[in-house]
């Protein structure tokens, strides 16, 4: 989370995804898990609603694709960024390409 904001305040575009169910790094930018609808957060990119969708623009200029509670009772596995791979997707929701 630190490096997200040095970036940004190095004039880097920073989007933060937190696969954490405890929501560490979403609290730290003000973004409370608890609060967020599972939807709109990292389990609803797992389950293929677009990642700009689920971003969230935070007051220190960092992009957050927010953790949810939920996420804890989500199994670990090798396809569980797939709906995150999608350059095309991030490059459309980011106005940029993303290498």
């Amino acid at each position: 989370m630190n490096l997200a904001v040095t970036f940004q305040q190095r004039g880097q575009r920073v989007l933060l995804i937190d696969l954490d169910a405890q929501g560490h790094a979403s609290r730290w930018l003000g973004i409370d898990p608890r609060q967020t609808q599972p939807d709109a957060s990292v389990l609803g990119t797992i389950r293929g609603r677009p990642l700009g969708e689920a971003a969230i623009a935070t007051e220190e200029g960092v992009t957050v694709v927010p953790a949810h509670p939920d996420k804890a009772d989500q199994p670990i596995r090798s396809g569980i960024l797939a709906p995150l791979r999608g350059a095309k997707r991030m490059s459309m929701f980011y106005g940029g390409t993303v290498k």
